[in-house]
């Protein structure tokens, strides 16, 4: 009863984000199938409706249903059609060796808050005032603050959340009220934000409102060509929880017909299992050479149709540093990849690259950890929270807001700042898939091809094997697809 409670909040939720409440009868049906299909359509209807009843989503199955039909015969006409490799890496970090001194960390968390600070709007910024200026401003004055948070507590009383927020000039408190506290309680420490309200007269701030950076809505990019990219993750070879025969379940399907589009695969990190990742680790590896499990990486990579192009990303078990960001894995180590006789593009972690003008954002997710762990609500793991939580890093404008929760390389340039606005955010890590979509972001977490292992079982986390996700580059529709039997 209470996963039923939850789905049916979602989709209120969820269609209330889209200015339109939902009858008890079109609930009643929304919850036995995938109502995001329907959520996503609305517009399928032709006109503005300020309640969904059962009879408009009939109309947006037939609608679908129609569609479907036309899109079929159109990919049926262009079965033949070579189509030709469109890449462009768009922006790769500069990787540069660190010392890990205090000096290295002010200058990566200077550039953090200048990056971030430079996403909010013109007006906003020329509004701000430093914490140096705010905090001697006199009681009642409204005052604009932008900063990183650097901690909050709760009142004895538990009623105000008490924010630390600093610039370059100095740190303040920001007492936030009730009535606000449980949007401060989803802000993670670290985060760059604006806030406003009234001073105290005593060198604090009474908040009236919190502003994230949040990314814009915008009109995505999209392919003229009917092509096709296919995303995955966390393939994990080498280990013995590797699930070899959903990976050649998935393989046999690049082969039909139904695939005949698909160009590019997207490998978002964790291709293989590593060696020496976390302590006793040789326990569960069927393949304990690093070498050997590019070796078998290979075999089963070359199983795959010749003209898809494979574009593989580094996570935390690939043979590179574990601070992000990553470099991409080096030639000697993925020598059996690059020897497959066939198109290969290894990239860093995290990067930006357009696939026929189609923007993606590749990250590996590691960061994702401390999202459940730090912002309420997130919490179990599902297909329905995942997305949820790759929400929050587009908000804080951050693949890694939280710091001190996974590691990070202080490097003079946060290459780890969301400065440009994807068409398609691709993660993996959490082994559990989810898809959504946030101001026309497509929102995808391509979940795993390995089983359930003794951490995750500790963790209570189910994993999603056998997943991938399919990614129209003309539509931008995008389907999970399950290959575990």
């Amino acid at each position: 009863m209470k996963m039923e409670r939850r789905e049916l909040e979602n989709i209120i939720r969820d269609f209330a984000e889209r200015g339109v409440s939902v009858s008890p009868e079109a609930l009643s049906f929304l919850k036995e199938v995938d109502y995001k299909i329907y959520l996503d359509n609305l517009h399928l209807l032709g006109e503005d409706v300020a309640v969904v009843l059962p009879r408009h989503l009939e109309a947006i199955k037939k609608a679908l249903e129609s569609k479907s039909k036309a899109t079929d015969a159109r990919e049926a006409l262009q079965q033949e059609e070579k189509i030709e490799s469109a890449i462009e890496i768009e922006e790769a970090p500069e990787i540069k060796a660190v010392r890990g001194e205090l000096e290295e960390f002010i200058e990566y968390f200077l550039s953090r808050y200048e990056r971030i600070f430079n996403l909010f709007g013109e007006n906003l910024r020329n509004r701000a005032r430093s914490v140096a200026e705010a905090k001697i401003a006199k009681k009642g004055d409204s005052l604009l603050v932008i900063g990183l948070i650097r901690e909050k507590i709760e009142s004895r009383d538990k009623r105000v959340l008490v924010m630390t927020i600093e610039d370059k000039t100095g740190s303040m408190p920001a007492f936030v009220p009730p009535e606000y506290k449980r949007i401060g309680e989803r802000i993670t420490l670290d985060q760059v934000i604006a806030l406003k309200g009234t001073a105290t007269g005593n060198g604090g701030l009474s908040v009236e409102r919190i502003i994230q950076p949040d990314i814009q809505e915008h009109e995505p990019n999209r392919a003229e060509k009917n092509v096709k990219a296919v995303l995955i993750s966390d393939l994990h070879i080498g280990s013995l929880y590797f699930n070899e025969k959903a990976f050649n379940s998935f393989v046999r399907w690049l082969h039909t017909s139904k695939a005949r589009l698909v160009k590019y695969l997207v490998i978002a990190g964790d291709l293989v299992d590593g060696i020496g990742v976390y302590p006793n680790q040789e326990e569960e590896l069927m393949i304990t050479d690093i070498f050997e499990q590019y070796k078998m990486a290979a075999e089963l990579l070359s199983k795959i149709p010749e003209h898809i192009t494979i574009i593989y990303a580094p996570g935390n078990h690939e043979p590179v540093r574990q601070a992000e960001p990553q470099p991409k894995v080096p030639e000697h180590y993925v020598s059996p990849l690059l020897g497959m006789g066939r198109e290969v593009l290894l990239l860093p972690n995290p990067c930006y690259i357009k696939l026929h003008g189609v923007r993606f954002l590749i990250y590996h997710g590691r960061s994702l950890n401390a999202i459940f762990k730090h912002v309420p609500g997130l919490q179990p793991i599902s297909p329905e929270t995942v997305p949820q939580a790759m929400k929050e890093l587009l908000k804080a404008r951050s693949l890694v807001p939280v710091y001190g929760e996974s590691p990070i390389a202080p490097q003079p340039y946060d290459w780890l700042v969301i400065d440009k606005v994807p068409e398609v955010f691709h993660t993996g890590h959490i082994h559990v898939y989810g898809v959504d979509e946030y101001k026309r972001v497509k929102i995808v977490n391509t979940g795993t091809f390995q089983d359930q292992t003794p951490y995750l079982e500790s963790m209570e986390v189910t994993p999603t094997t056998g997943t991938a996700a399919i990614v129209n580059l003309r539509t931008l529709d995008v389907r999970i697809m399950h290959f575990a039997k």
